[in-house]
C-alpha cells in the first residue's frame, strides 16, 4: 500500500451467514469511537451495576436487612423495570444489577431509597457504580458525587 491511499479496515465475514461487511477507510472509522450521544443516538434505559466491595462479615446481617427495606421501597416503583441483587460466593462483595425506563425513573427511585444508601453504603465497605445509557443532564449531576463510571452505547439488539 502506498503512504498516499487511506488505511482500509478489511472485509469482515460472519461466521454463520458468509456475508461480509463492505471496506471502511480507517478515518471513517474514528467516528465510530466518539460518544453515542455526539452521534445523535440516545439510549432511554439506564442501566446501573452498583458494586458493594467490601461487606465485613459482623456487617452482613444488617446489609441483607437494608437491602430488603430498599427492595420493598422499590416493587412500586413503575420505571424501575429490573432491581436485582446478587452475592460473592463469600458474602462480601454484592452486586446490584438496575435497569429503569428513563433518567426519570432512576432519579424517583434514588428519591425513594435515598435515606437508606447512605446505610448501605457504610456497611457495603463503599460504592463502585456503573453507569450504561445516556442519562439526562439532571440524572448526571444527581448521581455525580458517586464518581460512576458511565458508559454510552455502542451497540446492540
Amino acid at each position: 500500500m502506498s503512504s498516499g491511499s487511506p488505511r482500509r479496515a478489511g472485509v469482515i465475514r460472519g461466521p454463520k451467514c458468509g456475508c461480509s461487511v463492505q471496506e471502511v477507510p480507517q478515518d471513517d472509522l474514528r467516528s465510530l469511537r466518539r460518544p453515542r450521544a455526539e452521534l445523535g443516538v440516545i439510549v432511554e434505559k439506564i442501566q446501573v451495576s452498583a458494586v458493594f466491595p467490601n461487606i465485613a462479615p459482623g456487617d452482613l446481617t444488617e446489609f441483607k436487612q437494608v437491602a430488603a427495606e430498599a427492595l420493598e421501597l422499590t416493587i412500586p416503583e413503575p420505571g424501575t423495570l429490573h432491581y436485582d441483587w446478587f452475592f460473592s460466593e463469600d458474602e462480601t462483595k454484592c452486586v446490584v444489577r438496575e435497569i429503569y425506563a428513563d433518567s426519570d425513573a432512576m432519579l424517583a427511585h434514588l428519591g425513594n431509597v435515598g435515606d437508606l444508601l447512605g446505610r448501605l453504603v457504610e456497611l457495603g465497605g463503599g460504592l463502585e457504580p456503573e453507569g450504561f445509557g445516556s442519562p439526562s443532564a439532571e440524572l448526571a449531576e444527581a448521581i455525580a458525587p458517586f464518581n460512576p463510571t458511565l458508559y454510552s452505547h455502542f451497540q446492540g439488539k
